[in-house]
């Protein structure tokens, strides 16, 4: 099968950064025609032109996945259909999530104004989502990621059990060049949302009220656990004895970082399991997503919600094939970055830890 029209300008884009030493065109199972090619040395150094080499091709709209066999480096790159614009329905989805957490905030409002305004929860809310979505987004656009539009995705109010979403989502169109570059883009949207919900949780509590724990009022619900740099703000603010009663933005935070933890959990693709198949190898992804949905199950008594969200994210995973597709271009490219990125998970999981509460 010979190889014509669109891939070979995928072929020209390989070329300038590599020696093309044969190139055979095959179909893929739904009909899509793809290429594979057998590269030869490089033009410059091997790093410097796997990254160049995928920033090319995808932007020339060639989808590529490098990988290493018995005929030595083979590319495969497939040129999918353009695909349409879904800005409006990611605009639908935002303005339908605004109107759901907007109706919860008034529940938990109580018609009060400041941190105890329904705007307060929708902000404190939101906002985090937003920039943790912004987050991924920056470090997708500097590595040449093809991306969806950030989607917002809506949930019934609060008054029928939910909480108005059920979260964002950006979604990668195609795999990260190497495996650095899928460790940092997998941190860089839960150090964004931490960043702007910290602030928010200090002000949520600093507004919250504080009452004798004898005199809560009838139908207070307690929150068996919460993330431990909202515990110890939690603790600043009351006295032994004392409690907090939580404002709408004070518990829009405490959503919100638990929300960051269970991102964090290093299971199939959940941000914790980019970043450690990217720090570590598809082994060390598997044995990390094992161990992660084992203790889901230990502390099932405890914490019911975050061992659903442990179970669902593992069955997903088992269904996605059971395993991490790691990066499209290279492996082994990690440097002193990956190991800020390893501290920087690292905080972001100890910070958000949930431990039990009063």
């Amino acid at each position: 099968m010979t190889v014509t029209g669109a891939l070979e300008e995928c072929l020209t884009v390989a070329s300038t950064e590599f020696e093309v030493l044969e190139a055979r065109g095959i179909e893929t199972r739904d009909g899509r025609r793809v290429v594979r090619v057998v590269l030869g040395v490089p033009r410059s150094d091997f790093g410097v032109s796997v990254r160049r080499l995928y920033k090319s091709l995808v932007k020339a709209g060639c989808y590529p996945y490098l990988y290493r066999s018995d005929e030595g480096l083979i590319l495969v790159i497939a040129r999918p259909p353009r695909g349409k614009g879904k800005g409006l329905l990611a605009l639908a989805l935002a303005l339908a999530t605004l109107a759901s957490v907007y109706i919860s905030g008034m529940a938990l409002s109580g018609g009060g104004e400041g941190s105890w305004s329904p705007l307060a929860y929708l902000i404190g809310l939101l906002a985090p989502l937003a920039v943790h979505e912004l987050g991924h987004l920056a470090g997708m656009l500097f590595y040449g990621v093809p991306r969806s539009p950030p989607f917002f995705i809506p949930a019934p109010p609060i008054q029928l059990g939910f909480l108005g979403t059920f979260g964002a989502v950006i979604n990668l169109r195609w795999l990260p060049p190497t495996s650095e570059s899928l460790a940092i883009i997998g941190v860089l949207g839960p150090l964004a949302g931490f960043l702007l919900a910290l602030p928010l949780a200090a002000i949520g509590i600093e507004s919250s009220l504080v009452v004798p724990e004898t005199s809560l009022p009838e139908g207070t619900i307690a929150l068996p656990v919460a993330p431990l740099i909202f515990a110890v703000m939690g603790a600043m603010k009351a006295e032994p004895g004392m409690a907090v009663i939580l404002s709408p933005l004070g518990f829009a935070s405490y959503i919100v970082l638990l929300i960051t933890f269970l991102n964090l959990i290093p299971i199939g693709s959940l941000d914790g399991g980019h970043v450690i198949r990217g720090l570590t190898s598809e082994s060390g992804h598997y044995i990390a997503t094992i161990m992660a949905a084992a203790l889901g199950v230990i502390v099932a008594p405890f914490f019911p919600p975050a061992t659903l969200f442990v179970l669902i994210a593992f069955t997903l995973h088992i269904l996605m094939g059971g395993r991490h597709p790691g990066p499209s271009m290279a492996e082994g490219d990690l440097s002193p970055l990956s190991a800020l990125t390893a501290l920087t998970y690292g905080v972001l999981v100890a910070l958000t830890l949930p431990v039990p509460v009063a």
